[in-house]
């Protein structure tokens, strides 16, 4: 005989084994898939032009997989995590002691095999969408979006162009310039890292950072009822019919857009100013709603660019 304690205790933990299951499954599903794509493609002989269409054909299937496994852990598995505080920060905590045992091992032991990377990288994915959905709960109005949006661009700029990231692009270039020989600068693990034709190493494509702010980006358009979606249904929608769709965020074209620009100018474009700029243009054209920014907003904007920009004039001279 069961006594009711004791069905209460087991449905419990059955609920918080279903809040686990969506991160364990974005787990196995990026490492199977990055590195069986891996396998068939380092060894492929291919020419120039091949190598450049194929690159992009493999990035675009990355990309669009992590729309879906993004849009898959806003439906199915953010509401699961708010239930439970706990189970997230476990997580979270997880991912981090994962994050440091892969660059000891890498770092330390030089083992630079794919798989190794495979595993960081769906380790970056799914601690960017833990912050990234976690982050977007202080929100209150629409109109936020655009100071957030413009604080994101102007610290990330500032960062690229004489900041903590100038530093980390810098070190990665030359690890990579000089055949990647010697253990890896820190700032190579916060990459995240794609197959591609005929390479022996998985490629770094963009940091964990850009990830971070998708999401958060997605994840307020699903607080706000906003249809971000390029594609078709947007997730408010998808979560009342308990069914994702095919998803293309808005955030995530300007991704494309940043990645786009800088293959064609082979120049390193910071991504961040270009995801804000495309998502305040899409919210102030086709939501209204997100133009009635207070007087306050207008000087915590202003005020914010001034002292960055005075920032970034400060540390431009410096670093002359």
């Amino acid at each position: 005989m069961l006594y009711p304690g004791y069905r209460l205790h087991n449905d419990i933990w059955m609920k918080k084994i279903q809040a686990c299951i969506p991160i364990f499954n974005i787990y196995c599903l990026w490492i199977i898939i990055s590195y069986g794509v891996y396998w068939l493609v380092c060894e492929m002989p291919v020419s120039a032009i091949a190598y450049m269409v194929l690159s992009l054909l493999v990035t675009l299937f990355f990309i669009l997989l992590g729309f879906a496994l993004t849009a898959y852990y806003l439906i199915y598995g953010r509401r699961r995590l708010d239930a439970y505080p706990g189970i997230r920060l476990g997580w979270l905590l997880f991912s981090l002691m994962l994050a440091v045992l892969i660059y000891s091992l890498g770092q330390r032991l030089q083992i630079w095999r794919p798989v190794l990377f495979s595993i960081n990288t769906a380790n970056l994915f799914v601690f960017a969408n833990l912050v990234g959905a976690f982050i977007v709960k202080p929100l209150k109005r629409m109109p936020e979006l655009i100071i957030l949006c413009v604080v994101v661009a102007f610290a990330d700029l500032s960062s690229v162009l004489s900041g903590p990231t100038r530093s980390i692009v810098e070190s990665i270039k030359t690890y990579y310039g000089g055949g990647m020989k010697g253990p890896a600068p820190p700032g190579d693990f916060l990459l995240i890292k794609l197959p591609a034709p005929g390479a022996v190493h998985l490629q770094p494509v963009f940091g964990v950072s850009d990830w971070i702010i998708i999401v958060f980006l997605s994840a307020a358009a699903f607080k706000f009822a906003i249809n971000d979606n390029l594609a078709g249904r947007g997730l408010p929608e998808m979560d009342q019919t308990n069914r994702v769709s095919f998803y293309f965020p808005v955030a995530g074209f300007g991704l494309l857009l940043a990645m786009t620009a800088a293959r064609l100018f082979e120049l390193f474009i910071p991504v961040l100013p270009l995801i804000a700029l495309v998502y305040i243009a899409y919210i102030l054209i086709f939501y209204p709603s997100s133009r009635r920014l207070r007087k306050t907003d207008w000087w915590l904007m202003g005020g914010f660019v001034a002292v960055m920009s005075c920032l970034l004039g400060l540390g431009i001279i410096l670093t002359q």
